[in-house]
């Protein structure tokens, strides 16, 4: 189960700089990761890719949740650049 959250987590980071060409910020350590990304300047179609990169990474991780409820707890957090 770990793994596959860790696949799903993984391939999202890659494709959002593959296939979305957004840049991101990586933080990785001791099972932890955490990605920055600031769309402010990013094209319309190259947000809208990385839109559905992370709503398919959140549709998995919330499958593999409902499958196994009591083994794994999720944490989803967005900080909105132009409300500060």
């Amino acid at each position: 189960m770990c793994a596959a959250v860790s696949a799903l987590a993984q391939t999202a980071i890659i494709s959002i700089t593959r296939i979305a060409c957004v840049p991101q910020k990586i933080e990785q350590e001791n099972g932890f990761l955490k990605s920055v990304i600031d769309l402010s300047e990013s094209r319309p179609e190259y947000t809208e890719r990385c839109r559905t990169i992370i709503s398919t990474l959140i549709t998995g991780i919330f499958e593999i949740i409902r499958i196994n409820p009591d083994r794994i707890k999720a944490e989803f957090t967005a900080d909105d650049a132009s409300e500060k």
